[in-house]
């Protein structure tokens, strides 16, 4: 992904997302239950929006479904051993 991109993702209870830089704005919208980061936690039908330069990981204690538009890439911390970022929910 080298643009704007959109994600739906669905986070399983106690899914994660590793710590990441955002090199754009990066907009969550939780369509249901919730998530939490360093800013605080996130209800069904809570906005978040993650500045360039902003960096934080995810977790979802009880799973949620979250609608994540992406200005630009996010660049993440580390890496797993097959090249590729966790994803939510592994």
């Amino acid at each position: 992904m080298t643009g704007p991109a959109a994600s739906l993702l669905r986070f399983s209870p106690g899914g994660k997302i590793p710590r990441h830089s955002h090199t754009g704005y990066e907009h969550i919208l939780v369509l249901s239950g919730s998530q939490i980061d360093e800013n605080g936690q996130v209800f069904a039908g809570g906005l978040r929006i993650h500045p360039p330069g902003s960096a934080h990981s995810v977790t979802s204690e009880s799973g949620c479904i979250v609608l994540a538009i992406y200005e630009k890439p996010v660049a993440f911390d580390h890496q797993l051993s097959d090249g590729f970022p966790a994803s939510p929910g592994h």
